[in-house]
């Protein structure tokens, strides 16, 4: 909505304010998305690490919405580590291990710039925020005749 009192720097400002607003919402709905898959490659390395060198087990498997599958753990040399873009590798459970941390790493890196981003983002909000509430006190108050 475009009032023809609103000079055209604060239109600028009023624009830049609702874009910052509505990036900072989706970096921050992202940084969750990024921490509970960094948090999942996490429970999984730990995971396994309690599995190594154990063979014929009685372990339940998760098939997903908190149900279970009793089993047996057999042999577990080899794992299939899915490794980006739906490809699959085998590897033994230390390769896995180590693909996993360094995915978790990635994340953990992508988290960092982010967060910066988003500080950057709340400063500038900050700095416009004084403006235009400022602007609509001004636009809220009786116009003289």
């Amino acid at each position: 909505m475009v009032f023809p009192e609103i000079s055209p720097e604060m239109q600028q400002k009023l624009v830049e304010f609702d874009t910052l607003k509505q990036q900072l919402d989706a970096i921050e709905k992202n940084l969750i998305q990024l921490e509970q898959k960094r948090n999942e490659l996490v429970f999984v390395v730990d995971s396994l690490n309690s599995i190594k060198g154990q063979s014929g087990e009685k372990i339940l498997v998760p098939i997903g919405s908190g149900v279970f599958i009793p089993a047996i753990l057999e042999k577990n040399d080899k794992l299939l580590v899915e490794i980006g873009s739906g490809v699959v590798l085998k590897k033994n459970l230390e390769e896995a291990q180590k693909i996993l941390e360094s995915q978790s790493k990635e994340i953990e890196k992508i988290e960092i710039k982010m967060r910066a981003d988003a500080d950057k983002m709340a400063v500038r909000l900050g700095e416009l925020e004084p403006e235009i509430r400022s602007f609509y006190n001004e636009l809220q108050k009786p116009k003289k005749k």
